[in-house]
């Protein structure tokens, strides 16, 4: 977490080295400044500069669009850029990539644009970066209630978001008790930002992945496709086996929670295979948690048989001259359904069926003819190589008692 700290700080220095270094010791206008300690301090771990003529200039404020530079570049490097922008972000425009990717991930937010205009250039207040910070850092949810003597002055929207930053030690307020939720953040705020989260008191909420699914008939060196569901949206997946190596990885156009993994395993026979989810683009997959999946990987494919797994007749008393309708239940490995009558001769088949989830659904139908008046019906699968009348685990059998019309009781006559 600290070199995770660290980095945005890095990222932060961009925004504020705009012109050539001046000592920390020569800063001429920090003298008495409320900031000076954390001005200081990131001067002289090199993360922050001053101004040739030797000040710092700590009051001096920043604009939407700095700021947004700042979050997107470490949080955000690679997310898929917005289409629509706001009508005053310049296609031309030094941040225009920026603000598309910002949107992308989610980061600006919706009160932050009226009337389809963002003011990209205007400086950016107080609460809105607490809302841009407390999203990209997935600040936890608060869990004490606001006591700055401003509360009220905080717009709604950004209320939850001031109070992460703040519980979690990343802002804080003034010598009157305010937040003061509308006022500017300053260079030397940024730089107190940057010391504080040198030395995070927080721990990002961090996705969790689930559940996986389609780990069956795994095969040394073939694609197999797995699904994946996390707790929350993520951008990034990875699946290692249990040897480290990366058989796995996705990056999302859109970040979602449902995920299709193409995997290839490189080494056969029982392992662990360790899917590892991440909400950000540039953090290690190690550092995030995991689920272990137990798993067996084979030399070759093991052929998946053709099964049927219910049947069910319209009736199971019909009399001879009836048709039957037989609904059939099939893994999707079946290609073909046939019946067999007790004397082994098919006697109905079909190629139709319908997909219901993983099952394949077959609709046939049996005239009875004379005969015993029990019947027995083996529904069996098939697949290009035939049907498979010989798999006694994966046919399915019907027994219907049938009725002679000669011999059932009618009336002869009333008096």
């Amino acid at each position: 977490m600290k070199k995770r700290m660290v980095a945005l700080s890095l990222a932060l220095c961009m925004l504020l080295t705009l012109v050539p270094f001046a000592s920390a010791a020569s800063f001429t206008d920090i003298g008495s400044h409320w900031a000076r300690e954390s001005i200081i301090a990131m001067a002289d771990a090199g993360i922050v500069n001053g101004y040739p003529d030797g000040t710092f200039r700590p009051n001096e404020t920043i604009t939407r669009a700095e700021f947004l530079t700042i979050v997107v570049r470490r949080y955000a490097p690679d997310e898929a850029y917005s289409a629509v922008v706001p009508t005053d972000v310049a296609a031309n425009a030094w941040y225009n990539d920026i603000i598309r990717r910002a949107l992308g991930a989610g980061y600006i937010p919706a009160e932050m644009i009226v009337g389809n205009q963002l003011k990209p250039d205007t400086a950016i207040t107080r609460e809105e970066a607490a809302a841009v910070l407390a999203t990209a850092l997935k600040l936890p949810a608060s869990t004490k209630s606001l006591t700055y003597s401003d509360r009220a002055a905080i717009s709604t929207w950004a209320v939850e978001a001031v109070a992460r930053c703040s519980e979690n030690g990343l802002f804080g307020g003034y010598a009157d008790g305010g937040f003061h939720p509308q006022g500017n953040i300053t260079r030397a705020e940024v730089s107190t930002v940057l010391n504080r989260v040198d030395i995070p008191t927080f721990t990002p909420e961090l996705p969790l992945v689930l559940s996986v699914t389609g780990t069956e008939n795994l095969v040394v060196g073939k694609d197999s496709v797995l699904t994946v569901t996390t707790n929350e949206t993520v951008v990034r997946l990875q699946v290692r086996d249990s040897f480290g190596n990366i058989i796995g990885e996705r990056s999302a156009e859109k970040p979602s929670n449902v995920w299709e993994i193409t995997v290839r395993p490189v080494r056969e026979g029982e392992q662990n295979f360790t899917f590892h989810a991440s909400v950000v683009y540039g953090t290690a997959f190690d550092k995030v948690p995991h689920l272990t999946v137990p798993v067996t990987v084979t030399r070759k494919s093991v052929p998946v048989e053709p099964a049927v797994t219910h049947a069910q007749a319209s009736t199971t008393t019909p009399k001879i001259g009836d048709t039957v309708t037989i609904t059939v239940t099939t893994n999707t490995a079946a290609t073909c359904v046939g019946i067999y009558n007790a004397s082994g001769v098919r006697i109905a088949e079909t190629t139709a069926y319908t997909t219901s989830g993983t099952e394949r659904l077959w609709t046939l139908t049996y005239k009875v003819d004379a005969g015993a008046s029990t019947r027995v019906l083996t529904i069996c699968p098939g697949d290009a190589d035939g049907y498979r009348t010989a798999l006694t685990d994966r046919i399915y059998k019907l027994t219907l008692t049938v009725k002679d019309p000669a011999k059932l009781p009618s009336v002869v006559s009333v008096k």
